[in-house]
Protein backbone atom coordinates (compact mmCIF):
# COMPACT_ATOMS: atom_id res chain seq x y z
CA UNK A 1 0.00 0.00 0.00
CA UNK A 2 1.13 3.50 -0.68
CA UNK A 3 0.75 6.39 1.58
CA UNK A 4 1.01 9.91 0.61
CA UNK A 5 0.64 13.04 2.75
CA UNK A 6 -0.55 16.20 1.11
CA UNK A 7 -0.41 19.78 3.05
CA UNK A 8 -3.29 21.59 1.82
CA UNK A 9 -3.17 24.68 3.91
CA UNK A 10 -6.55 23.91 6.04
CA UNK A 11 -4.51 20.59 7.43
CA UNK A 12 -2.76 17.96 6.37
CA UNK A 13 -4.96 15.48 3.79
CA UNK A 14 -4.05 11.60 2.88
CA UNK A 15 -4.19 9.31 0.14
CA UNK A 16 -3.46 5.98 0.04
CA UNK A 17 -3.53 3.64 -2.88
CA UNK A 18 -3.60 -0.22 -2.90
CA UNK A 19 -2.33 -1.82 -6.10
CA UNK A 20 -3.92 -5.08 -5.10
CA UNK A 21 -7.28 -3.88 -4.76
CA UNK A 22 -6.94 -1.21 -7.40
CA UNK A 23 -9.13 1.21 -5.34
CA UNK A 24 -8.15 4.59 -3.80
CA UNK A 25 -9.16 5.99 -0.34
CA UNK A 26 -8.90 8.90 0.46
CA UNK A 27 -8.81 10.45 4.19
CA UNK A 28 -8.22 12.80 7.21
CA UNK A 29 -6.51 10.87 10.18
CA UNK A 30 -3.66 8.91 10.69
CA UNK A 31 -4.26 6.08 13.51
CA UNK A 32 -1.67 4.08 15.61
CA UNK A 33 -1.96 1.01 17.65
CA UNK A 34 0.79 -1.27 18.73
CA UNK A 35 3.63 0.33 16.84
CA UNK A 36 1.17 0.33 13.51
CA UNK A 37 0.32 3.40 11.50
CA UNK A 38 -3.25 3.11 9.64
CA UNK A 39 -5.24 5.26 7.76
CA UNK A 40 -8.67 6.52 8.74
CA UNK A 41 -11.35 8.29 6.62
CA UNK A 42 -14.15 10.01 8.47
CA UNK A 43 -15.06 7.56 11.35
CA UNK A 44 -14.58 4.45 9.03
CA UNK A 45 -10.33 2.73 9.49
CA UNK A 46 -9.23 1.75 6.20
CA UNK A 47 -10.47 -1.91 5.67
CA UNK A 48 -8.05 -3.18 4.37
CA UNK A 49 -5.62 -2.12 7.35
CA UNK A 50 -7.81 -4.00 9.54
CA UNK A 51 -7.55 -7.30 7.78
CA UNK A 52 -3.79 -6.89 7.92
CA UNK A 53 -3.85 -6.44 11.77
CA UNK A 54 -5.98 -9.27 12.15
CA UNK A 55 -7.30 -8.24 14.96
CA UNK A 56 -11.23 -9.98 14.19
CA UNK A 57 -9.71 -13.52 13.28
CA UNK A 58 -7.67 -13.69 16.28
CA UNK A 59 -10.70 -12.32 18.44
CA UNK A 60 -12.63 -15.24 16.58
CA UNK A 61 -10.10 -18.05 17.13
CA UNK A 62 -9.71 -16.66 21.26
CA UNK A 63 -13.39 -17.29 21.24
CA UNK A 64 -13.33 -20.91 19.69
CA UNK A 65 -15.25 -19.21 16.30
CA UNK A 66 -13.72 -19.62 13.06
CA UNK A 67 -12.97 -16.06 11.78
CA UNK A 68 -15.49 -16.76 8.51
CA UNK A 69 -18.01 -16.67 11.04
CA UNK A 70 -17.91 -13.02 12.07
CA UNK A 71 -18.96 -10.41 10.24
CA UNK A 72 -17.69 -6.50 10.51
CA UNK A 73 -20.54 -4.22 9.95
CA UNK A 74 -19.35 -0.52 9.25
CA UNK A 75 -21.92 1.75 10.61
CA UNK A 76 -22.43 3.97 7.93
CA UNK A 77 -25.31 6.30 9.62
CA UNK A 78 -24.56 9.77 8.71
CA UNK A 79 -21.81 8.80 5.93
CA UNK A 80 -23.03 10.05 2.40
CA UNK A 81 -23.59 7.06 -0.09
CA UNK A 82 -19.98 8.18 -1.87
CA UNK A 83 -18.11 7.05 1.10
CA UNK A 84 -20.23 3.88 1.52
CA UNK A 85 -19.45 3.02 -1.99
CA UNK A 86 -15.45 3.80 -1.31
CA UNK A 87 -15.70 1.39 1.79
CA UNK A 88 -17.61 -0.97 -0.84
CA UNK A 89 -14.90 -0.88 -2.99
CA UNK A 90 -12.61 -1.56 -0.39
CA UNK A 91 -14.07 -5.05 0.32
CA UNK A 92 -16.77 -3.88 3.10
CA UNK A 93 -19.90 -5.52 2.19
CA UNK A 94 -22.30 -5.18 5.20
CA UNK A 95 -23.21 -1.72 6.22
CA UNK A 96 -25.75 -0.66 9.38
CA UNK A 97 -27.94 1.61 9.63
CA UNK A 98 -30.28 3.18 12.53
CA UNK A 99 -32.61 5.36 10.97
CA UNK A 100 -35.29 3.37 8.50
CA UNK A 101 -36.42 6.77 6.24
CA UNK A 102 -32.37 7.29 5.67
CA UNK A 103 -31.60 4.04 5.70
CA UNK A 104 -34.05 3.42 2.46
CA UNK A 105 -32.19 6.37 0.81
CA UNK A 106 -28.99 4.76 1.12
CA UNK A 107 -30.38 1.11 -0.09
CA UNK A 108 -32.15 3.09 -3.26
CA UNK A 109 -29.19 4.56 -4.12
CA UNK A 110 -26.47 1.92 -3.72
CA UNK A 111 -29.05 -0.61 -5.60
CA UNK A 112 -26.23 -1.69 -7.67
CA UNK A 113 -24.00 -2.72 -4.75
CA UNK A 114 -24.47 -6.07 -3.22
CA UNK A 115 -24.83 -4.80 0.24
CA UNK A 116 -25.97 -6.59 3.10
CA UNK A 117 -28.10 -4.17 5.27
CA UNK A 118 -28.48 -4.25 8.73
CA UNK A 119 -30.79 -2.13 10.92
CA UNK A 120 -29.11 -1.57 14.38
CA UNK A 121 -31.28 -0.36 16.99
CA UNK A 122 -34.90 0.02 18.73
CA UNK A 123 -37.43 -0.70 15.58
CA UNK A 124 -40.73 0.52 16.04
CA UNK A 125 -43.52 -1.73 15.07
CA UNK A 126 -45.14 1.09 12.67
CA UNK A 127 -41.96 1.02 10.51
CA UNK A 128 -42.19 -2.94 10.54
CA UNK A 129 -43.38 -2.98 7.15
CA UNK A 130 -40.66 -0.96 5.53
CA UNK A 131 -37.96 -2.13 6.97
CA UNK A 132 -38.93 -5.85 6.81
CA UNK A 133 -38.25 -6.06 3.09
CA UNK A 134 -35.20 -3.52 2.75
CA UNK A 135 -32.71 -5.10 5.91
CA UNK A 136 -30.95 -8.41 5.29
CA UNK A 137 -29.92 -8.27 9.18
CA UNK A 138 -32.64 -6.45 11.98
CA UNK A 139 -31.04 -6.04 15.18
CA UNK A 140 -32.59 -5.71 18.51
CA UNK A 141 -36.09 -7.39 18.04
CA UNK A 142 -37.51 -6.51 21.41
CA UNK A 143 -41.40 -7.69 21.31
CA UNK A 144 -43.71 -10.78 20.34
CA UNK A 145 -45.89 -7.67 18.56
CA UNK A 146 -42.60 -6.69 16.26
CA UNK A 147 -41.62 -9.98 15.37
CA UNK A 148 -44.97 -11.06 14.33
CA UNK A 149 -45.16 -7.58 11.73
CA UNK A 150 -41.60 -8.02 10.53
CA UNK A 151 -42.58 -11.64 9.80
CA UNK A 152 -45.64 -10.53 8.41
CA UNK A 153 -43.86 -7.92 5.60
CA UNK A 154 -41.16 -10.36 5.25
CA UNK A 155 -43.77 -13.03 3.77
CA UNK A 156 -45.36 -10.30 1.64
CA UNK A 157 -42.66 -9.07 0.22
CA UNK A 158 -40.59 -12.69 -0.13
CA UNK A 159 -37.82 -12.11 1.78
CA UNK A 160 -36.27 -13.61 5.02
CA UNK A 161 -34.51 -11.21 6.71
CA UNK A 162 -31.91 -12.71 9.74
CA UNK A 163 -33.24 -11.35 13.19
CA UNK A 164 -31.30 -10.45 16.15
CA UNK A 165 -33.86 -10.94 19.03
CA UNK A 166 -33.33 -9.00 22.47
CA UNK A 167 -33.94 -11.24 25.61
CA UNK A 168 -33.96 -9.07 28.98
Amino acid sequence: MAIKKKDHGRGTALAASSAAAGVQIKGRLWLERDGETFLSWGRVVLLERIRDLGSIAAAARSAGREPSSVRLVAVSKTFPIESIREAYAAGQRDFGENRVQEALEKIAAGGDLKIRWHLLGHLQTNKAKKAAPAFSTIHSVDSVELLQKIDAAAIDAGRTPELLIQVD
